[in-house]
């Protein structure tokens, strides 16, 4: 049986440890779509196109399917990686190219 107290742990750690993975996850999220969405801001053109296929594959009425709906939509894979490569989330990433 898991006994807390013999590795130390309080409650008000596992409170923080569990609040900075939640943070670490959330905030990746946050800024890939701040820098996906401000891409979209510069270049309409780009925007468009992704409307289109987004139009064209699923249309307006009804949800996107992730397991039937993603590799018909490779423009938008394309987008998504190359917002990935080229506005990393870490600071300093391992170079890549």
């Amino acid at each position: 049986m898991f006994d807390m107290y013999y590795y130390n742990l309080t409650g008000e750690m596992l409170t923080g440890n569990i609040g900075l993975i939640f943070d670490a996850g959330s905030s990746t999220t946050k800024i890939t779509l701040i820098w996906a969405f401000t891409i979209l801001a510069v270049y309409p053109d780009i925007q468009k196109k992704l409307q289109m296929e987004i139009d064209s594959v699923i249309g307006r009425n009804r949800r996107p399917s992730y397991a039937n709906d993603r590799n018909q939509m490779p423009y938008l894979q394309a987008f998504y990686h190359e917002t990935m490569r080229w506005k990393s989330i870490l600071p300093i990433n391992l170079p890549h190219m």
